[in-house]
């Protein structure tokens, strides 16, 4: 994997949010925030945050904006979907699924570096992994892609 220069790409995140209808704001039973720290190549490179509704897609990218005005995508881009489930469903699994895809861009491309579905309970983190042979234990230091994803239901009731 590419290093990516963090300190030329990490100039602004942006997240996109596309629903199929709007949620009022007394209505957060299907509202989830996504709070996620990513690593490339051992190093923090984001640390993008999503409020995401159950059953519609997310995304978030690297942006860069150039001296000659010129803003283009680079780096990396995150989808995220909370997958939907009742109040039930989830009190019996204890976790909320999310799906899970990043891509890498490079040499004028995105390229899939990850596609993956995620249990996380309330309040706690989980870690999605991409790294070479021989590695045992992944990490944040040692992993080509590190992902600690924390999620929680906007719903008072929890």
């Amino acid at each position: 994997m590419k290093q990516v220069s963090t300190a030329l790409t990490l100039i602004c995140l942006a997240a996109l949010l596309t629903a199929s209808h709007w949620v009022s704001a007394e209505d957060h039973s299907n509202q989830y925030l996504v709070k996620a720290k990513i690593w490339m190549d051992g190093e923090l490179f984001a640390t993008p945050s999503l409020l995401v509704e159950a059953g519609t897609d997310a995304m978030v990218s690297q942006m860069v904006d150039h001296e000659d005005g010129l803003v283009e995508e680079q780096g990396m881009r995150m989808h995220v979907r909370v997958e939907p489930t009742d109040e039930f469903e989830r009190a019996i699994q204890q976790a909320i699924w999310l799906t899970l895809s990043i891509e890498e861009y490079s040499e004028g491309q995105w390229s899939l570096l990850t596609d993956a579905m995620i249990g996380v309970p309330p309040g706690e983190t989980g870690t999605v992994a991409v790294a070479d042979e021989g590695i045992e234990q992944p990490n944040a230091e040692n992993a080509s892609l590190f992902v600690e994803l924390e999620v929680d239901s906007l719903d008072a009731a929890g």
